[in-house]
């Protein structure tokens, strides 16, 4: 008996030793380590709620700066985008030798920010670097935000960190001023500070959407409102009714084409074309208990800061909407639903 669980025990340190030494192997044992520091603070939080409550925020910023510091000193190679993202740093040229303020096709804001960097230090890690302090933004925000900092942490680790803050730089930063302009807008109780949004699209174009967040505004106070705004658009995507983009795209009298390469559309057309999506489902089937869980959540937990209340309530619709919108181009359906 003892023996065997010797041999357990020696197994099991085995492949701790051989996870640790791969990237993915690496994050599991992180990410395990979060969970069980998550729920232990949740089951110590029925007795020691006061103690419970600075332990967690001291465990929320022990594992997020050890996501900072990767995210700034990680190996370039290991996220899929990277080879991508050094051929766009080459094209970038040292805004203080080359003059150019302004870079970038689009996106100008971030393109024009690793100019500055690489005119200060020459070395593809300045996108890493300028990813760090975007991470370290939305932490900010979620830390001043939240009751249970550390859950929120252990989802957003669970979701968005490694599809955002080591992969879609761009995306990443750009989501980052969109925290931003939610935080000030429920810090200072007021929407005027939405307008921090509207600069989300300098990042990244995608961005250019997040004013339409405050449409929760207007939902908020009419449940039924709010309601058939997130269950009608997922109802007509289940049941396979939903606009055929490229359809609408093909007509030249409004010069559709351009429009395409404008939004970045023509890339994901171009890929239907080709027939990559015939096996793609309507959308990924954890969106719709997450979107009813989601609803349930904002039509009956109490309401903690209107302004807030109001923010969710217009994500939350205006994923559902882009959710139905972009049913026949899967990848920029699950991009905008993010």
């Amino acid at each position: 008996m003892v023996g065997g669980l010797q041999c357990d025990m020696s197994y099991l340190l085995d492949v701790l030793k051989l996870l640790l030494g791969s990237y993915s192997g690496g994050f599991i044992v992180f990410w395990g380590a979060m969970l069980i520091a998550a729920a232990g603070t949740w089951i110590l939080d029925f007795r020691y709620a006061e103690r419970c409550a600075k332990l967690e925020r001291t465990l929320f910023w022990a594992f997020g700066i050890a996501m900072i510091l990767f995210a700034a000193w990680r190996p370039i190679g290991i996220a899929r985008d990277d080879l991508q993202y050094l051929n766009i740093y080459d094209t970038v040229c040292p805004t203080l030798t080359c003059g150019k303020w302004i870079q970038g096709a689009r996106d100008w804001g971030w393109y024009s920010l690793v100019g500055v960097l690489k005119s200060l230090v020459a070395d593809p890690k300045v996108l890493l670097w300028l990813g760090a302090v975007g991470l370290l933004c939305k932490l900010l925000v979620i830390y001043n935000l939240v009751r249970r900092p550390l859950f929120v942490l252990l989802l957003y680790l669970s979701v968005y960190y490694e599809l955002q803050d080591l992969t879609a730089l761009r995306v990443s930063l750009s989501i980052s001023v969109f925290m931003l302009g939610i935080w000030l807008v429920v810090k200072l109780n007021s929407w005027r500070y939405s307008v921090i949004l509207l600069t989300c699209g300098f990042f990244h174009k995608q961005g250019y959407v997040a004013p339409l967040i405050i449409m929760g505004s207007i939902l908020k106070p009419y449940r039924w409102l709010l309601t058939a705004f997130c269950i009608i658009p997922a109802l007509l995507v289940f049941f396979g009714l939903y606009p055929q983009l490229q359809n609408f795209f093909s007509v030249n009298s409004w010069d559709f084409q351009n429009a395409t390469v404008n939004q970045g559309l023509d890339l994901y057309l171009a890929a239907q074309q080709k027939g990559l999506y015939k096996e793609s489902r309507n959308a990924p089937v954890v969106v719709y208990p997450l979107i009813l869980f989601t609803l349930w959540l904002l039509l009956k937990a109490p309401s903690l800061n209107d302004k807030l209340h109001s923010i969710m309530a217009g994500c939350l619709a205006m994923g559902c909407l882009f959710l139905w919108g972009f049913v026949s181009l899967p990848d920029a359906q699950v991009r905008d639903w993010e």
